[in-house]
């Protein structure tokens, strides 16, 4: 009896994870627009994943209203990734369940969160310009560059971003 319902609970969890099945790829099921500027280089603006991955978002999201990405400095660009962190920042943030499992992949264009563990994630982002499907199961992915991939081109170490939330 119970295997059965750990089957059921199985096969509920890939219905609702959010893959497209028909091609593979990640579906987005809007549930906020964020504007990333990137200082002097342009705007972007990226489509979060909703359901599967709301806590994760839920965390993020307070860290944009907190302003915590207000004129932050990218960190590092290269081998087709930029990454957001603070060196200084040692902030975990708990999650009820593992978001990192859910189906999304480290895809061309999508944005993650750093996971620190099974049920942890960290305010430390990662915006992939190319696949990286090594961190498939360890970054949380949150969303997708939905319009303006051609700034992401553009930057460099040192530039500054800001992060606001605008749907």
């Amino acid at each position: 009896m119970r295997k059965g319902l750990y089957v059921l609970a199985l096969f509920v969890l890939v219905i609702f994870c959010g893959k497209n099945e028909k091609n593979g790829s990640n579906e987005i099921k809007a549930a906020k627009i964020i504007q990333v500027n990137v200082k002097n280089k342009g705007v972007f603006e990226v489509t979060l994943y909703s359901d599967s991955v709301k806590l994760a978002n839920k965390v993020f999201s307070k860290l944009i209203n907190e302003g915590y990405y207000n004129n932050k400095k990218i960190y590092a660009v290269g081998k087709g990734m930029i990454v957001v962190k603070d060196t200084a920042e040692k902030r975990i943030f708990s999650l009820a369940r593992s978001e990192t499992r859910f189906g999304f992949k480290n895809d061309s264009l999508t944005v993650a969160l750093n996971s620190r563990g099974p049920l942890t994630v960290s305010p430390e982002l990662w915006i992939l310009v190319k696949p990286h499907h090594e961190f498939d199961g360890i970054n949380t992915v949150i969303g997708k560059v939905s319009k303006g991939a051609e700034v992401l081109y553009k930057i460099k170490q040192g530039d500054e971003i800001t992060i606001s939330i605008i749907e």
